[in-house]
């Protein structure tokens, strides 16, 4: 017999979420499977409604950390990052085209670190069999470069113009052909200690 826990009821043999649980049907007539009630405890901690608790008390925290820092600037809103965002690139005959984020020196291996990272399990760029397109090709094959559009000394404003490029664009540039995010807004909005004192930039990299 391999590692418990097992069903309460000591005769089936099979393995159980909780110690003192039975498997359904296993416990005593009348009786719960879960008699001291540790699934429901744990479920409940997962539910929307906690969970979603759980991230608005994280988030206050993140914004009352982040506000405690020492700033050169003033803090973007998202109405502000998305005026900047207008000016910022201009919809041309790109073929493709990935906005990013990074507080990284040398941009040159960042800017497609997105077809290696976030789109490793689901690449959206790959040659016609299927195969995923590597950094090498998309740079000497397909053209990939990347320019900065904007620079902060905080990340917080970084990524609300990261966001609103993305958001900019999003409907408009079909997924996989033009734009190469899947959802908007991904990551880490909020600075800590390691981010003060760093450039904080947003790219784009396209061919």
């Amino acid at each position: 017999m391999g590692k418990g826990p097992f069903c309460a009821c000591g005769v089936c043999g099979l393995r159980v979420a909780y110690k003192g649980c039975y498997r359904k049907g296993c416990q005593p007539p009348g009786t719960s499977y879960d008699p001291q009630g540790k699934m429901k405890n744990h479920n409940a901690k997962w539910n929307p409604i906690t969970n979603a608790k759980a991230i608005a008390e994280r988030r206050r925290v993140m914004e009352e950390r982040a506000a405690a820092l020492p700033k050169n600037e003033r803090d973007l809103t998202d109405s502000d990052a998305a005026k900047l965002a207008e000016t910022l690139f201009e919809d041309d005959d790109l073929s493709a085209a990935y906005f990013g984020y990074s507080k990284q020196s040398d941009l040159k291996n960042e800017s497609l670190r997105w077809l290696t990272k976030t789109a490793s399990n689901r690449p959206l760029l790959v040659w016609a069999s299927g195969r995923r397109v590597t950094q090498r090709e998309a740079v000497e094959q397909l053209g990939f470069n990347f320019r900065v559009l904007f620079t902060s000394s905080q990340k917080g404003n970084a990524r609300k113009v990261e966001a609103a490029l993305q958001s900019r664009f999003h409907k408009q540039w079909p997924l996989g052909r033009r734009r190469l995010w899947r959802k908007v807004d991904m990551g880490a909005k909020y600075d800590c200690d390691e981010d003060v004192g760093r450039e904080h930039k947003v790219f784009v990299t396209s061919s």
